[in-house]
This record gives structure tokens, sequence and C-alpha cells, in this order.
């Protein structure tokens, strides 16, 4: 599928796998929680290449909250490799166990 055929969402998820040859609907499917893995990635592996590619406000976008609130709850934010992103989610985090 070339990217004239996309959805503006799966462009995202298909951006995120540049490096490799990885449908976009199998990584949605995994980010969602539909699938295990999509190529080598499993969910936690996506969901920290995503938090460290795209902005809280496109992951917002990309991932249900109630999923990203499962995946934050299993998640070592220390395998961040920016300490204000490993901040800035875990406020995230804290404000989702209150809040969903």
């Amino acid at each position: 599928m070339n990217e004239t055929t996309l959805s503006n969402k799966d462009l995202f998820y298909k951006r995120l796998m540049w490096d490799y040859d990885i449908p976009a609907q199998d990584v949605r499917a995994v980010l969602w929680g539909e699938k295990d893995k999509a190529g080598h990635y499993d969910a936690h592996g996506l969901f920290k290449k995503a938090i460290e590619s795209y902005s809280w406000f496109i992951i917002l976008d990309l991932i249900p909250l109630p999923r990203i609130k499962e995946l934050l709850t299993d998640f070592n934010l220390n395998t961040l490799r920016d300490k204000k992103l490993t901040e800035r989610y875990a406020f995230i985090k804290a404000k989702l166990e209150e809040l969903v």
C-alpha cells in the first residue's frame, strides 16, 4: 500500500516504521492491543518508539486513552532516552491513574 492510499492516521503508523517494512495496519493493531506483534515489535516497543517520535497530542489521536493508560502501567519510563520525556510521561501516567 503506498502513502497516497493510506489514511492520515495510517501515515503516522507507517512513518513510525520508516526503518522497517511493517504494515501500518499491523502497527495500529499492536498499539491498540488487537495483535501481539508487528514485525519484531511488541506493544511496549512500538509505544516507546511512538512517544519518542510524536507529540502527546498525536499519541492521543493514534491510541485510545484507556490503552495508553494500560501501556503506561507496565512501561518502564526510565528506558526513554530523554529525561524531560521521562518526566512528562511520569506526570501523564500519574494523571491517568487519577482520572481514567
